[in-house]
């Protein structure tokens, strides 16, 4: 899509959802979207290769399960990425990334039913300008022991969960 002419993927019959998209290790890029009503607005397991994904300007809601990134590709050159995107109304956690990493800079997730935004084995995650807030759970989960480093810069992570702190980190 562009600026002014918005692509929407939705499905049209009430009270039903579509599959999503699914990326088996391959590049998925969009640009002035919505992803409504998906099972899985976005499903990038590990299929053997790293998968490059590149959002900006796109706005998920009202879908399932999370959207799962598995081993994003962690390269300079080749960088995945979320900008200016919104997660919102899950029913279940907003954004799994599970190996790689996906930088995220201008980026919403709230009002999803567990935690915002899960990170397992990921590596060098930039968390830039990213609000995490309204979410049943954790706002941030990460884990330790792998490598890994979470960089937050002028985030705001806030009212997640009644009574859980707002970040998690599992050390293994």
């Amino acid at each position: 899509g562009t600026d002014s002419t918005v692509i929407r993927l939705e499905c049209v019959d009430v009270g039903d959802r579509w599959s999503g998209i699914l990326d088996e290790g391959g590049y998925v890029r969009a640009d002035y979207a919505e992803l409504r009503e998906a099972v899985q607005p976005l499903n990038g397991f590990r299929g053997g290769a790293n998968a490059i994904v590149r959002l900006n300007d796109v706005e998920i809601s009202d879908f399932g399960l999370p959207i799962f990134l598995g081993s994003t590709n962690p390269s300079e050159s080749d960088s995945s990425y979320m900008i200016d995107c919104t997660i919102e109304d899950g029913d279940s956690s907003g954004l799994v990334i599970s190996g790689g990493a996906l930088d995220l800079e201008d980026v919403t997730v709230q009002d999803c039913i567990d935690d915002g935004i899960m990170l397992s084995e990921a590596t060098d995650q930039l968390l830039s300008n990213v609000r995490i807030t309204g979410n049943g759970r954790h706002g941030l989960v990460t884990e330790t022991g792998y490598g890994s480093t979470v960089r937050l810069s002028n985030c705001y992570v806030a009212f997640n969960g009644d009574t859980l702190p707002e970040i998690k980190i599992n050390s293994y």
